[in-house]
């Protein structure tokens, strides 16, 4: 199995390079340099580009043979100062060879395309997230009969964790929605013990809320003594006096970002 998967992989590095092969995309004399569908692919790394590509390739994310077309001419031959289309009538022409211009037509193509590189971001962001991926599976197996599945998912989670603890307000918030799913699945199986995994989401809650809130203060309070810019940040009166001495001030995020609050507000006290 890993020998298979390392042939694999040095196979689809192979086609990377052959296909996308890295260069710093340049639009010089391109009219078509403010197209949004051209700049927001210049900015996809050749290994984004290459899955991307499968991406469309698949008809259950796209049936339009014509945005692949599309794909493959704009990265060849509109993006790269080499490439020899600059006109959106050459462009037509190398889709549709001798069909009549239709510049409604393109402009649909285009933005079609663009909505399929935005989508394409957003599940590549959502599948390099074990916890967001993990808290999305345990919502579909919450009825009893999948029990089974379920155990598995959060085993996978918590061996993510693992890995890689839960440390920023985001990775608190799945947290939450990891706990409260436990809650929901033992509620609908009608087991006990329910109520501690209620406990815990709520930690989790509290927890996600009150290291954004103290990230976006710090945020506020470096503005203001960096940039002289005056940011209104609100917080719950009695906030950073309730939470060192709380269970929440022993979460290592709340507890860096309390110090750095307090680095800011006190610079003498450093």
């Amino acid at each position: 199995i890993c020998l298979t998967s390392t042939i694999i992989n040095f196979y689809n590095s192979i086609c990377q390079s052959i296909f996308y092969p890295v260069e710093k995309f340049s639009f010089v004399g391109n009219v078509m340099k403010n197209s949004k569908t051209t700049t927001l692919l210049a900015a996809f790394s050749a290994n984004d580009l290459f899955h991307f590509r499968k991406y469309l390739l698949s008809p259950y994310f796209n049936e339009n043979k014509d945005l692949l077309r599309l794909f493959d001419l704009l990265v060849q031959e509109v993006i790269p100062a080499t490439g020899s289309i600059r006109e959106k009538e050459e462009l037509w022409q190398a889709l549709f060879h001798k069909t009549p211009y239709l510049d409604q037509t393109l402009r649909r193509l285009m933005s079609e395309l663009t909505n399929h590189a935005l989508t394409f971001t957003a599940c590549h962001s959502f599948l390099a997230n074990p916890l967001e991926e993990g808290s999305a599976k345990l919502q579909f197996l919450l009825d009893p009969g999948l029990a089974k599945h379920f155990e598995g998912v959060l085993r996978q989670v918590n061996l993510a964790l693992e890995k890689q603890p839960a440390h920023s307000p985001s990775a608190y918030y799945q947290m939450f929605l990891i706990e409260r799913a436990r809650h929901l699945q033992l509620e609908t199986a009608g087991k006990p013990d329910t109520l501690k995994f209620l406990g815990r989401a709520d930690f989790y809650l509290d927890s996600f809320y009150f290291s954004q809130k103290l990230k976006n203060l710090s945020e506020g309070l470096g503005y203001q003594k960096t940039r002289a810019l005056d940011v209104e940040i609100g917080a719950i009166p009695g906030l950073l006096e309730y939470l060192p001495s709380s269970p929440y001030g022993e979460t290592p995020l709340i507890k860096a970002y309390l110090l750095v609050v307090a680095m800011l507000q006190q610079p003498d006290d450093e």
